[in-house]
């Protein structure tokens, strides 16, 4: 393998734990202490996919039958998990729900966007992403508070790797 590909493999990496661990702050998650499993900050339960536990990202384990790698950049199935995770959790604590759900190209390129209408009929849109992990947390950012004008996720963003 030469440099060059080592290195953008090795920028990838980083930018996909960038990403996790950006998920794991909005969502409320943590890595647990005497382990490498991600857990709910407000129960301690480990979050699993299926019957696999979810590991801190960039950590190899011996037992893959076991785990899996917690990486919403590059897993749809995990990313998919993980935002319905939040949105239970978001129901929960706000006692408000999505009622709509959708994905959308604003005519601008090739990134897309996303909308989350809530039962209270606000509707809630993403800044357009080439990266779908990217799109999911800029909602989850709005809904836990953050100002639309505030969040830029645009340094991690690539069309290489959608």
């Amino acid at each position: 393998m030469n440099s060059k590909v080592a290195d953008t493999e090795k920028i990838e990496k980083e930018i996909a734990c960038k990403i996790a661990e950006l998920f794991m702050k909005e969502i409320g998650l943590e890595r647990h202490v005497q382990g490498i499993n991600i857990v709910d900050q407000d129960t301690g339960v480990a979050l699993q996919m299926g019957n696999k536990f979810l590991i801190y990202p960039g950590i190899e384990c011996h037992d893959k039958r076991m785990t899996i790698s917690f990486d919403p950049a590059c897993s749809w199935k995990i990313l998919n998990m993980i935002f319905s995770y939040f949105l239970k959790k978001f129901s929960e604590e706000n006692d408000e729900y999505v009622s709509l759900f959708y994905n959308y190209n604003n005519g601008a390129g090739n990134k897309d966007q996303i909308a989350v209408k809530l039962s209270n009929e606000k509707i809630y849109k993403s800044h357009p992403y080439y990266k779908e992990c990217l799109r999911y947390l800029d909602i989850i950012m709005q809904l836990n508070g953050e100002r639309y004008s505030d969040i830029d996720l645009q340094y991690l963003d690539s069309n290489e790797g959608k």
